[in-house]
């Protein structure tokens, strides 16, 4: 049976590549059609038909950063070198009615958790079915 798309649920998400023992854990999410159009549009050359990153094609930073603002709603236990947590920054202006993150809080996020999370928004926003992880 088909289910309809929730738009504003919110998934929690660890990386694969969290190997700490308190882990970080994503908050992603799901946007409105308009916003899943805009991403779609502008990498739909980087997805197979099952949402999955192609095997030959490395995004570009563009690409990965489109996605990561479109589905990343935030995080909790995300910590500094003191060990102090770090709160999300988010734009002036909502997108669709959705906080976006700045771009100084994703450049907190290690380049591989921000390519892993940008496969995973896409799993969550054009298939329904985030991989389960952590």
């Amino acid at each position: 049976m088909i289910k309809p798309v929730k738009v504003g649920a919110t998934v929690e998400y660890i990386s694969r590549l969290d190997t700490g023992k308190e882990k970080t854990v994503w908050l992603l999410r799901v946007v409105p059609l308009g916003w899943r159009k805009e991403v779609w549009n502008n990498t739909s050359k980087l997805v197979t038909t099952a949402g999955a990153f192609k095997a030959n094609y490395v995004p570009s930073a563009d690409e990965l950063i489109q996605i990561v603002k479109m589905g990343l709603d935030g995080w909790r236990n995300f910590k500094d070198d003191e060990g102090k947590e770090i709160t999300p920054k988010y734009e002036a202006e909502t997108k669709y009615g959705l906080k976006v993150i700045t771009d100084e809080s994703l450049g907190a996020i290690p380049w591989p958790v921000l390519s892993e999370l940008a496969g995973e928004i896409m799993r969550l926003n054009f298939l329904q079915e985030p991989e389960k992880k952590g």
